[in-house]
């Protein structure tokens, strides 16, 4: 640990000043945008948007603090070894703290202080990678293991479906016996992934409209989005306003999935009756580097409220 802050001082007082800067700078910027979606009517889509505008703003400012940072600590030091005894400039700075000036003092300790927060940041960011990794290399095994074919017509059905919406790229589609409920993983290669007995306890215009839902992430390219949104939670875990703003957006995106269902289909009874029987017929293990159509069950709640109509819902035009 001496010997990290030793010849890294500048580095991980840089980062642990940037920490203290986006604790203020990013609580603002998602009470902003919580302020947005109160006092304006938007659509899911259009909320899922400002939410992951509000996600991107925060880590382009976070960046912007660090570079900041770095540049005043880098003068602040110049400044400092400018006044300071000779023996104490040709010293590694990290290894000697004491200074003679005594206004000098308080930057001093402030690098010291931060410097450890740098190294909180360093070790906490190497865990949550370890684990994100698992988890992506988890998913992954899902597209070789456990996949079963559907069946000859509900094949041609969902070509037709994915037809119909004009994809350019290919997308399969399998039942699998390692998943619980239906997941899309994948940008490059998209697949869809049911779960077994998906085709056997739901009505076939049940069916087309879980699928829909699917081929709706898709569309809107949800599956990229979250893996920016990974990368936003992993930089800045440490931030309770960035763990808000995540949530708000895996809302908004069903919510706008839902949408595009109900909008395309013009039949809500049909998919709230199909996400019901998901959610009684399937149990639910979330999958962080997947599309899950069952997140929190209060969530899927406020889903089949907001379909029903028990709570607003803003047509998409």
């Amino acid at each position: 640990m001496k010997y990290l802050l030793a010849q890294n001082g500048e580095f991980l007082s840089g980062l642990g000043y940037t920490i203290l800067h986006s604790l203020w700078l990013v609580t603002i910027i998602a009470a902003v945008t919580f302020a947005l979606l109160k006092s304006f009517k938007l659509t899911a889509k259009e909320k899922y948007n400002v939410v992951f505008a509000a996600q991107l703003l925060s880590l382009v400012s976070v960046i912007l603090l660090f570079f900041w940072s770095q540049n005043t600590i880098t003068n602040s030091v110049v400044l400092m070894a400018d006044h300071a005894p000779v023996d104490q400039v040709i010293e590694p700075i990290a290894d000697e703290l004491e200074m003679v000036q005594t206004s000098n003092a308080f930057l001093w300790n402030g690098f010291a202080y931060s410097r450890y927060l740098g190294c909180f940041w360093l070790a906490g960011l190497l865990l949550l990678s370890i684990w994100k990794f698992m988890s992506w290399r988890l998913t992954m095994r899902l597209r070789n293991t456990g996949l079963l074919a559907i069946s000859e017509n509900w094949q041609e059905r969902f070509n037709l479906m994915v037809k119909r919406m004009n994809f350019s790229r290919k997308i399969v589609m399998h039942t699998s016996t390692k998943v619980v409920s239906p997941i899309m993983i994948g940008y490059l290669k998209p697949m869809i992934l049911v779960p077994v007995g998906f085709f056997s306890d739901l009505a076939p215009a049940e069916i087309e409209a879980i699928i829909l839902h699917e081929l709706a992430h898709i569309k809107r390219k949800d599956y990229l989005h979250l893996f920016i949104q990974q990368i936003i939670n992993l930089i800045m875990f440490y931030h309770p306003a960035i763990w808000l703003l995540d949530k708000m957006a895996k809302q908004e995106r069903e919510n706008a999935c839902d949408d595009y269902v109900v909008d395309t289909t013009g039949d809500p009874k049909t998919y709230v009756k199909a996400l019901g029987t998901m959610q009684l017929n399937f149990s639910k293990t979330q999958n962080k580097m997947a599309m899950n159509l069952l997140n929190d069950k209060n969530d899927v709640l406020n889903r089949l409220k907001r379909l029903l109509g028990e709570e607003p819902r803003q047509k998409v035009s």
